[in-house]
């Protein structure tokens, strides 16, 4: 089993107007070496915070597959 020593936290506020971006602003002050957040300026849903999120945690560098392979990465 992959043992990890230090876990690190993505949030995203998806662009909502409500209190989201303060609240992580305050939790990430609890323990700031590993929790990060991104900030979209306007709300352009669900499947585009979970882009960006991915984008600030592996900066750019990932695949997303499934075991049916749908998204299977082109060779």
């Amino acid at each position: 089993m992959l043992k990890m020593k230090k876990v690190l936290r993505f949030f995203v506020n998806d662009g909502s107007l409500d209190k989201t971006f303060e609240t992580l602003n305050d939790l990430t002050l609890v323990n700031p070496a590993r929790i990060q957040r991104v900030n979209l300026g306007t709300n352009s849903g669900k499947t585009e915070a979970v882009r960006q999120g991915f984008l600030t945690a592996f900066k750019g560098n990932f695949i997303i597959s499934d075991i049916g392979t749908q998204t299977w990465p082109r060779r």
